[in-house]
This record gives structure tokens, sequence and C-alpha cells, in this order.
């Protein structure tokens, strides 16, 4: 491989960088030649963007992430997790690793709207440098960045629903420079509902849902009976057999679009698009992820995929219960129980029908 793009480097005059791939992994390499002629050759974890130079990549702040569009998080998400399942010994592990790792991107990427709003320079610390997973050293400064951005996430108030405290994360310094500098490339953020929400819910399916013969529902039909349901600003919705958040992400989105077209209803297309994720924007989608969505599901691990795939389309996270929904209200999981309604009942006193006749179980019948 890498001797097949040398020769590829050769055969072009003029050309500094190559890219081979085989669909599913990338090598890149670039091309120097000192006073001599002597050419060599010294791998990358990416090439230079249009507008860029390969200076530009080891500096934090004027790295470019990249918006994702099709499937290209789900190749980025496959080939990670692949990484650290057959190069980190962790087979029984290697999802919740990657978790670790994604919600630190996110981390650090939220930081960049709280950033704008209290005034503060804002500068990227999920961030691998071209040429940092080469040397012992530069894999050594990547893994005390991603870790230092992990400990800070666990002490947050967002992420405290999704962590309990005491999680670490276990890849070498070789394997986490790895992982980092794929996840490194992309803006997750700024990628849509549909490209993320794929990318998660599929690494999800094969690792959590497929093992115990649980499968998703095809993303066109949630979109669909959401625009059937068309959910206000105003309204509640419950998914009392979750899984990993499918439904819930995809009402969230379309509130959040509803909310954006209300504010600004003289902007369409690009300039539209633009405030979705604006603090403004932001803000409002969080409030109502935290007053109207709830979520049930009897598995515990996907109670937790789907608070953290809540979390990456919008901070709904604080309603997702560990709850036999057959059962409900009663259950042998009493202290889930008691916060499923300490929940509904704080979120009812806010409500325009915080003087409704119903009880919490006509009201968790009423909600599906």
């Amino acid at each position: 491989m890498e001797f097949t793009l040398q020769n590829a480097l050769n055969a072009l005059d003029g050309c500094e960088f190559g890219l081979w791939t085989n669909g599913q992994t990338y090598h890149f390499l670039q091309k120097t030649e000192d006073d001599f002629g002597n050419l060599d050759y010294e791998d990358l974890s990416d090439f230079p963007g249009q507008g860029q130079t390969i200076e530009d990549l080891d500096r934090s702040d004027k790295s470019i992430a990249r918006k994702p569009a099709n499937d290209s998080l789900i190749r980025v998400f496959k080939r990670c997790h692949d990484y650290i399942y057959g190069n980190e010994g962790m087979k029984k592990t290697a999802f919740w690793e990657l978790l670790n790792l994604i919600f630190c991107k996110i981390y650090d990427e939220k930081r960049r709207f709280i950033c704008i709003e209290t005034g503060e320079s804002y500068r990227r610390e999920f961030w691998v440098g071209v040429k940092e997973q080469n040397t012992p050293e530069g894999r050594d400064k990547v893994a005390n960045r991603i870790r230092s951005i992990f400990a800070k996430l666990k002490s947050d108030e967002l992420f405290s629903e999704v962590f309990d405290g005491n999680e670490q994360i276990n890849l070498t310094d070789k394997g986490l420079a790895y992982i980092a500098s794929e996840l490194a490339k992309y803006s997750f953020l700024d990628a849509t509902v549909d490209v993320k929400g794929l990318a998660y819910e599929t690494i999800v399916s094969n690792t959590l849902k497929q093992e115990a013969g649980q499968f998703f529902t095809p993303r066109n039909i949630v979109k669909c009976m959401v625009e059937m349901l068309d959910p206000n600003e105003n309204q509640r919705v419950l998914d009392p057999a979750c899984g990993s958040g499918g439904f819930l992400v995809m009402v969230l989105d379309h509130v959040r679009r509803n909310i954006v077209k209300r504010l600004y209803p003289n902007l369409e297309d690009a300039w539209l698009q633009e405030k979705m994720n604006s603090p403004k924007v932001n803000k409002l989608v969080k409030e109502y992820a935290e007053q109207n969505l709830f979520g049930f599901d009897f598995d515990p691990d996907l109670k937790k995929a789907a608070r953290m795939n809540m979390v990456m389309a919008g901070d709904g996270h604080a309603n997702i219960f560990h709850v036999n929904s057959l059962a409900y209200p009663k259950g042998d999981n009493t202290n889930e129980l008691k916060k499923v309604s300490d929940a509904v009942a704080k979120k009812c006193k806010k409500s325009d029908d915080k003087n409704s006749h119903l009880n919490l179980m006509m009201l968790g019948a009423s909600l599906t």
C-alpha cells in the first residue's frame, strides 16, 4: 500500500501529497525532497484542504473540521470501532471506549457556543497535529489533551446524567491518537441529525441490539411517523421502548426546525440552516427536551446509549429511564420509577396542563 502510493507520487512532478484508500481506510503521505534531491516520505493524519497549509493542520485555531455528509460518519465510526476491537484488545468494551472519545469531541465543540455566550476566546483542544501520531512524544501530547477533556466532561452538568464519574479512557496513547485523529477531522455539531443519527445508531445496532435480537426501525419510517405526528414546542412525547433514542432524536430535530422557522421567518435555505445551532436556538431546544421528551427502555445499556444520542442531537438526555413499560407504573426498579414520577411531576408544574386531574399512570399512557 505505502510503496504503491510512493510510486504514484514519484510519477507525478510537483505532487507533494498523496492519499491511498480502499473505500474503508485512508492513508495520507507527504513527499519531501532535500537539497541533494533525496526523497523522503512521512505519514500524515490528513492533508491540507483548500486555502490551508501543512502548518495550519498543526494549529488548533486554524485547523478546520469538515461537515460530514452521507455515510462519511458511518465509515469513520466503524473504522474507529474496528481499530479498538482489533488492535487494542478490547472486544467487550470497544463500543464504550469509542463513545467516550466521541463525547470528548462533542464537549469540545460545545465549548465554542459557551465561549460565545461568555465572551471568551475559543480554542479547540480536541485536535491532532498532522504528524503527532508518528512519535511517542506526539502521541503522549494528544493523549494528555484528550484525557484532560474527558476529566472536564465528567464533571460538567450537561453530561452528569450520562457518565457515573468513574469512567476512564483505557486506550493506549497510540490507539487514542489514532481514534482522535479520525474524529477530529469532522464537526459533529454541524452535521445534520440524519447523518450523525444514522452513524450512531448503526454502531449501536451492531454492538448492542443485534446481539439481543433487537433491530432499529428504519429512519425513513421514523421520519414519516414524526412528520405525521407533527409535535410542537408545547407537547410532551414519550417513546415507551426508546432503544437508542432514534424516535426522540427525530422529534427533537423536528421541533428544532419549527423553532428556527418561528424565530427567523424571513430566512430560508442556507441562511435558515445557519441558525440551526445558534445559541438562542440551542437554548430553546434544550428547554424543550428537558420539559417534554421522555424515553423508557428495559435495557440499561440502551438507556445510556439513548442519553448519549440525545446529547449529540440537542441535550435532551435527562428524561431517559430504565423502565419496563409493560409493567409501568409498577415494577421492581423502584428507584428508577421514583425518578420518573419526580420528573413528570416537575415538568407538569411548568406546563399548561399543571392543573390536570390526570394521575401519573394515566399521564404516562396518554403520552404514547
